[in-house]
């Protein structure tokens, strides 16, 4: 009983200290093209394909790619992995055959915890039971059920434990035969797959051919999916299809390492028959079972993710200047987004950035937010495509660019039609054009939907705003740039009217504003900013940022945490004085 009332517990404790993420979450999704929920092909992206199950124990066979494997930032699939899945680190839920070893044993002494992880791995899967799942509240917007694999692993980590506590009830010559014959047949079926690979080389190879060509005949000719509107369609770009010249190639990868995966001599054969004939001789001895496992655990983990040494993560680029890091300035961004790791820190990219105080129009989300995502597509400011392609999609439409304020660019290729200042591997050029950050324009253009805010802001000169509501536009078009006093929370400007202050920043409705201390509603402006119109004369214009109950949230979870560290530490110190 008192087992339970301390489960329940620990779930309430752990449910506030996690409300204020999921509470600010929840939020935002209600401007993300998930509010609503998703279809079904959208929310199966990520599964985890079957055969892949075999990666708890073998995670190479379907070839390996660590993180720092991918040879393209802001891509995330590298050239090892070959199997189905989205990527290898995705479907990659390494467990270790001595931890289902002791989770097979500990499965008779806990039926809870191994239905739980039973449904985890079913979780992973997608299909019907994640369908299911999806209809719980909260879930219906959610993709990657593969991650369920974060519930698996907990399951085997305390079925493991109890697979420990058991081992004095086991049999360990039975247990050590079992384990024998399962090494014995697995070298014997990588062996003979071996010998196949071989001796059927051609019609396996005929075989993935043809398999691949008739896959990409199928994609290219599948019917086009309903118009889901310009914002969703610059949003999100169709899919890269299948290179058919890349096929062969593709093919003798896959053949090669296959060969490596079963070869008697490789170490992705020779590791996991080791450690099954280690476990063989270990028998019931629990602290060399901890062993065996921290052992294989460590093989697997220890350079996983390769660490970068603090001073090339911290080498500010020798030409970021000090105004490209004014708080309420004109913005940054590079805008090559998949690039060689290597030239993240000399280009900046928008994460790296952010400790030297960068301002970058970019903002990578899984959350699909409509307008962000379709305004950065619109401007070639997406990840996009490699190449030079992603600079004639900025300057096809490089006033929107101006719109956000953003006037550095960094970039590995040639940007024509800005003033360069500095050449060489990475360029760094300045637009003179750009508008400032804060601005008052004389002119509004008045729209209805989102939908015609986003075709108007093609077409609607620099010196005007496209607010959703009622327009104004009395004369001839001007804009005046403003002085911000700009803070994370709180931005104020002086400002002459009439006329209205456009702030290039993202409009959330958390944000109020007021002109000389009295309210005044907020319009959507350029799509993603905010804009108050201003009566004649000089008026000051303020805009606070209210966090709401996401942040009482935050405080009260993080006292509640203090309260519980402390309530911990009492109790374990209490118990250790009863144990002496």
């Amino acid at each position: 009983g008192m087992d339970r009332v301390r489960w329940l517990g620990a779930a309430a404790v752990g449910a506030v200290l996690a409300a204020p993420q999921l509470v600010a979450t929840l939020e935002l999704v209600q401007f993300s093209m998930r509010d609503g929920g998703v279809g079904d092909l959208f929310a199966n992206v990520g599964r985890l394909p079957p055969q892949e199950l075999v990666g708890a124990v073998l995670p190479a066979a379907f070839g390996f790619d660590r993180p720092a494997d991918v040879g393209q930032t802001y891509y995330h699939r590298g050239t090892g992995y070959w199997g189905a899945g989205v990527n290898h680190w995705e479907m990659c839920f390494y467990l270790g055959i001595p931890v289902v070893v002791l989770a097979m044993i500990g499965a008779r002494r806990s039926k809870a915890w191994a239905i739980a992880g039973a449904v985890a791995t079913l979780l992973m899967l997608g299909g019907p039971l994640w369908g299911l799942v999806r209809h719980l509240p909260g879930f219906d917007g959610f993709r990657f059920p593969a991650r369920f694999a974060v519930w698996t692993t907990i399951a085997f980590a305390v079925l493991a434990a109890h697979g420990v506590h058991e081992l004095r009830r086991v049999n360990g010559q039975v247990l050590a035969w079992r384990l024998r014959l399962v090494a014995a047949g697995f070298f014997l079926c990588t062996g003979l797959a071996f010998a196949a690979l071989h001796v059927f080389e051609a019609p396996i190879v005929a075989f993935g051919e043809a398999h691949f060509r008739a896959q990409a005949d199928v994609e290219a000719h599948l019917p086009p999916p309903p118009d889901p509107g310009p914002l969703a369609k610059a949003a999100l770009p169709p899919p890269e299809a299948e290179d058919v010249a890349a096929i062969p190639a593709k093919v003798a990868h896959i053949l090669a390492d296959l060969r490596w995966s079963t070869s008697p001599g490789s170490p992705r054969v020779l590791v996991p028959f080791a450690l099954l004939l280690l476990a063989s001789f270990v028998g019931r001895r629990p602290k060399l079972w901890l062993a065996l496992v921290l052992a294989d655990l460590w093989r697997f983990g220890h350079d996983y993710h390769p660490r970068v040494p603090a001073a090339e993560v911290d080498a500010r680029p020798a030409w970021l200047g000090e105004g490209m890091t004014e708080p309420g300035g004109p913005r940054l961004t590079v805008l090559d987004r998949r690039i060689a790791p290597t030239l993240d820190t000399s280009l900046g990219s928008a994460s790296l950035g952010l400790p030297w105080g960068t301002s970058d129009v970019f903002l990578p989300t899984p959350l699909l937010l409509l307008r962000n995502d379709a305004t950065l597509a619109l401007a070639g400011l997406d990840i996009g495509e490699p190449g030079p392609g992603k600079v004639r999609s900025y300057l096809a439409n490089i006033d929107v660019a101006r719109r956000m304020a953003l006037r550095w660019v960094a970039t590995t290729h040639k940007v024509g039609g800005l003033v360069p200042l500095v050449r060489g591997p990475i360029n760094v050029y300045t637009d003179p054009a750009a508008l400032p950050r804060g601005r008052m324009v004389t002119c509004t253009r008045g729209v209805t939907t989102v939908e015609e805010a986003f075709a108007k802001i093609q077409e609607v000169p620099l010196s005007e705003a496209v607010v959703e509501g009622q327009g104004d536009c009395p004369g001839a078009a001007t804009w005046t740039a403003a002085d911000l006093d700009y803070g994370d929370t709180r931005v104020s400007a002086v400002v002459t009217g009439p006329g209205t202050f456009v702030l290039a920043d993202t409009w959330y409705p958390r944000w109020t504003a007021d002109v000389d201390g009295l309210s005044t509603p907020i319009l959507r402006t350029d799509v993603l900013f905010r804009g108050v119109p201003v009566p004649a004369g000089e008026h000051t214009v303020t805009f606070r940022f209210d966090p709401g109950l996401p942040g009482t949230l935050l405080v009260s979870s993080g006292f509640l945490g203090m309260i519980v560290l402390t309530v911990a530490l009492v109790d374990e110190r209490r118990r250790n004085t009863f144990a002496r």
